[in-house]
């Protein structure tokens, strides 16, 4: 008789105790009545507990309690447990509190006592967490983020742009780049069945509003990134550092700043304020007024000063 398969280690959630009790107040908000009559006669009494230390462990105790009968962690447990290749990967899963939306994402973080298999780590809002309409489809979207960012024949690295590039052109390079990216996801999640109704329209509008140096080409562009079933972060950072080929954009040079094509140089820099021209010169330290740039980077330095 042959031995016996060993038994599978389950995967590793940790949920960060901040982020249990403000999901459970969350969920709370939004339970049956009864429920949330259960809940309250359960916490008020502790408020009652004289010693601040046994007082603070009681709460404790009551979210976790909560956050395990509300269920308020299963969904990320199925939707992590799914995706194979980042159970695979890496050692456990930690979920920490943010508060703006802008705030939330995933991302892998150094493992110091494994560095071959770093830890997923998940940004979230605890209203986020506390309502399933929003996070599954935030899940699907994040995981998938990871999952590139795993995958050897998608070759991520979060290098992008040259060491002469100055911060505000390495944000601007980051922002598109995040549209490309985005934008791929979205379509492939699409492709099974993933996408929440109208977010097509939104990535779209996103891709659209980071591309406007598109034009007219900027829809069949979208489309074409959008059903890219196997991108690769070398064609998303090439595409994000040259949108728009010289061939294609009708340019008679080249802006100073970025480089990048263009038809029209702003054309009268001396109205940017001497703020937005000392944020420029400080990336660009011999560049001077009567080379001018263009609207795009005006646009985006007038934006960081």
């Amino acid at each position: 008789m042959g031995a016996s398969p060993e038994p599978r280690i389950a995967y590793s959630t940790e949920f960060d105790p901040r982020l249990v009790e403000d999901a459970v107040l969350a969920a709370i908000e939004a339970a049956a009545i009864e429920e949330r009559r259960t809940f309250h006669r359960e916490r008020e009494p502790i408020y009652e507990v004289a010693s601040a230390a046994a007082r603070e462990s009681s709460f404790g105790e009551l979210h976790n309690r909560w956050f395990v009968r509300l269920a308020l962690g299963e969904p990320v447990h199925a939707a992590i447990e799914e995706c194979t290749s980042i159970t695979a990967a890496t050692s456990r899963a930690l979920a920490v509190p943010v508060v703006k939306a802008g705030e939330e994402f995933a991302d892998l973080q150094e493992n110091h006592r494994d560095h071959s298999r770093p830890i997923l780590l998940l940004r979230i809002r605890a209203t986020t967490l506390a309502n399933p309409d929003r996070l599954m489809p935030w899940l699907h979207h994040e995981l998938l983020h990871i999952a590139d960012m795993l995958d050897p024949e998608f070759g991520f690295t979060r290098t992008l742009g040259t060491d002469d590039d100055g911060s505000v052109m390495k944000s601007l390079l980051r922002e598109r780049y995040r549209a490309l990216w985005d934008t791929t996801i979205d379509g492939r999640l699409e492709s099974r069945g993933r996408l929440t109704a109208g977010q097509k329209r939104l990535r779209r509008s996103d891709f659209l509003n980071t591309f406007r140096m598109l034009g007219a080409r900027g829809p069949a562009v979208f489309e074409r990134f959008f059903h890219s079933q196997r991108p690769n972060h070398a064609e998303l950072a090439a595409f994000a550092a040259q949108p728009t080929p010289a061939a294609d954009s009708g340019a008679t040079g080249r802006c100073p700043l970025c480089q990048m094509p263009c038809a029209r140089l702003q054309s009268n820099p001396a109205d940017l304020t001497a703020r937005v021209l000392g944020l420029i010169r400080a990336d660009f330290p011999s560049w001077e007024p009567r080379q001018s740039l263009c609207r795009q980077c005006a646009d985006l330095y007038s934006a960081a000063g």
